[in-house]
């Protein structure tokens, strides 16, 4: 039951994290921050799971890129910059150590809530396209962001669709989420999400 609510979270946080100018906009960052401090409140206060051990290289690991992350702050001569990288950088720890958590409930859930999402915002690339828009950009702020998480989307679908517990349906439903994610990606222009794109086809070939 806790490991598919951590799932979920880390979805949602997934799903917020597109939305608002990708994530940059103020209600997108509360929401999204909303919900991981609610996750720390559940799991590591209210209902703590000690069926989890972290390995002790990834936590130190993590804690020393914190401690230097906090002492560059500490002299930043832009201090309210700093806070907000720091802020972000717990964020992603925190979505870190909730995905870390779950990993068999996360294979089930974030599949097919990436291929939702690709297929949304490359569907919705194209539209803005037609639409008279000449680099469309969907709910992001630049189109090179959308166009970069396409690219992201499309390769981590590819490498999902030869998993041998996928069906004919499910690898269907798949390869139309690339297909529009590939559509956003050519109406957005991005020659650097094209590259990544290839060079990432690439290493899943190899």
């Amino acid at each position: 039951m806790t490991a598919g609510v951590r799932a979920f979270v880390v979805v949602a946080v997934v799903a917020v994290a597109t939305f608002g100018e990708g994530g940059a906009s103020a209600h997108s960052l509360l929401v999204s921050h909303l919900l991981l401090a609610a996750a720390v409140a559940m799991f590591a206060v209210v209902f703590p799971d000690s069926g989890y051990a972290a390995s002790r290289g990834p936590i130190w690991a993590w804690l020393c890129f914190a401690a230097l992350a906090g002492a560059g702050a500490v002299v930043a001569p832009y201090a309210y910059a700093a806070w907000l990288v720091l802020i972000e950088i717990l964020a992603f720890g925190t979505l870190f150590w909730l995905a870390s958590c779950a990993p068999k409930a996360l294979d089930r859930l974030l599949p097919p809530a990436v291929a939702l999402l690709a297929s949304a915002h490359g569907l919705a690339a194209v539209v803005q396209k037609f639409s008279g828009s000449r680099r469309p950009a969907s709910t992001f702020l630049n189109p090179n962001h959308l166009a970069a998480w396409l690219a992201a989307t499309a390769l981590f679908l590819g490498g999902a669709m030869p998993a041998r517990t996928c069906s004919v349906r499910v690898r269907a439903m798949y390869g139309a989420a690339v297909v529009f994610a590939l559509s956003g990606i050519f109406v957005t222009g991005s020659r650097g999400a094209a590259l990544g794109l290839a060079a990432g086809a690439g290493a899943l070939v190899a």
